[in-house]
C-alpha cells in the first residue's frame, strides 16, 4: 500500500516552526520511503519524517533531506507493529519568496489479514459434524 502526503512548505518557513502533516498507514512492514522535492527551490527546502516522535527519515536525528528537483528512494524494513501507526512529515524553507511543495510516499506491505471467511476452529467444527474430517 502506498501513502502519499504532498507537504506544502510556505517561504520563510522556520525550523522552529516547521509545516507539518500526517497520514495514518497501516499495521505492516515500510518498505520503501520515496521523497520528490521541487525544482527551483535552490535547495531551500529542508524536510524529515517521524514515527511516535523518533526520527526515520533521515536516520540521524536532527537530519534533514534536501536538494533541488530530487527524486530520493530509501529503501526501509521497519515494522509497524504498535501505535501509533501515524507517519508525520515536517519541513522548513529557507526561501523568503516561494512556497514550495515535497511529496513523500511511503510503501507498506501490511500484515496479513483474515480473508473474511469463518475462522478455522468453527469450520472444523462443521466439517467435523458432517463427519467430513
Amino acid at each position: 500500500m502506498r501513502y502519499t502526503i504532498e507537504l506544502s512548505i510556505t517561504a520563510s518557513t522556520t525550523i522552529n516552526a516547521p509545516a507539518r502533516d500526517s497520514v495514518t498507514v497501516a499495521k505492516g512492514t515500510l518498505v520503501q520511503v520515496t521523497l520528490q522535492l521541487p525544482a527551483m527551490s535552490a535547495g531551500q527546502v529542508h524536510t524529515w519524517a517521524e514515527r511516535g516522535g523518533h526520527q526515520i527519515v533521515p536516520a540521524n536525528r536532527g537530519g534533514v533531506l534536501r536538494g533541488e528537483d530530487d527524486l530520493f528512494v530509501i529503501p526501509e524494513r521497519l515494522v509497524l507493529d504498535d501505535h501509533p501507526l501515524v507517519i508525520d512529515v515536517y519541513g522548513y524553507n529557507s526561501d523568503d519568496a516561494f512556497a514550495h511543495l515535497a511529496i513523500w510516499h511511503f510503501d507498506v506491505i501490511p500484515d496479513q489479514q483474515p480473508s473474511g471467511g469463518l475462522p478455522r476452529a468453527m469450520l472444523d467444527a462443521i466439517r467435523g459434524g458432517l463427519g467430513l474430517r
